[in-house]
């Protein structure tokens, strides 16, 4: 479901190339992953990094002088500021955001798609979960 538990991430072994350079490990505190929007806390005993928050997030972006940060376009951070824009928040009823996302075009979608049947009941499925709100 995109999301893996914050202890696991932490417990990541440390891995070190042929010349004992550390090639990865995941450092990110929860203050910072929470403040990125990469963290699940619904149940706050059991916190969960949401994976494609944490892939977007700044600390994946490439710094290569002092004043400037080089970082992947995302298409979706558009269409995602549209929508909260019009919903007036952070998040809304399916069928405050139905309407919006049949309507939406995007630099690469000259028209409106229809959303498949499985993409509603998605959408329904995380209201469900989240008190009626996505």
């Amino acid at each position: 479901d995109g999301r893996v538990p914050l202890d696991m991430v932490h417990s990541q072994p440390q891995i070190n190339d042929t010349h004992g350079e550390q090639i990865f490990r995941f450092s990110e505190s929860q203050d910072y992953l929470r403040d990125i929007g990469g963290l699940d806390e619904s149940d706050p005993s059991h916190p969960q990094v949401l994976i494609s928050n944490y892939v977007l997030g700044p600390a994946n972006c490439y710094k290569s002088l002092a004043f400037h940060t080089f970082c992947c376009l995302n298409e979706c951070d558009a269409v995602l500021t549209e929508v909260e824009r019009s919903v007036g928040g952070p998040s809304a009823q399916p069928d405050v955001i139905l309407p919006l996302l049949e309507n939406l075009t995007t630099s690469s979608m000259d028209e409106p798609r229809p959303l498949s049947t499985g993409l509603v009941a998605k959408l329904s499925g995380i209201a469900a979960h989240s008190r009626g709100m996505v």
